[in-house]
């Protein structure tokens, strides 16, 4: 379920689906108290390289291999290109993109 904004009453209106009878002063308090419990959590930023295989599309980068650091949001990717300069690799936001196309 993608959301694109999340509004006090949008929350109000999902928790009361499951609980109708929830009075709107207790749902409050809980949204508060959420966001105060989410404002604790300590980001931590991480550089990671991993070598290249030619034709290899998709790498492991998750805890499933010990020496690469948990990954649960990626911000940029460097490529190290045979002229040895970093070219960046850009985000796909655009929905149009066809993301599997190997042709």
């Amino acid at each position: 379920m993608a959301i694109s904004r999340l509004t006090c009453q949008n929350i109000i209106s999902m928790v009361r689906m499951a609980f109708p009878e929830a009075p709107e002063n207790y749902i409050m308090f809980l949204i508060n108290d959420a966001q105060v419990d989410a404002s604790t959590l300590s980001v931590k930023k991480k550089r990671a390289k991993i070598s290249s295989t030619e034709n290899q599309r998709f790498y492991s980068i998750g805890d499933t291999a010990s020496p690469r650091p948990d990954i649960n949001k990626i911000y940029r990717v460097d490529f190290l290109n045979a002229d040895d300069e970093y070219i960046k690799i850009p985000r796909l936001v655009d929905s149009g993109i066809k993301m599997n196309d190997d042709a």
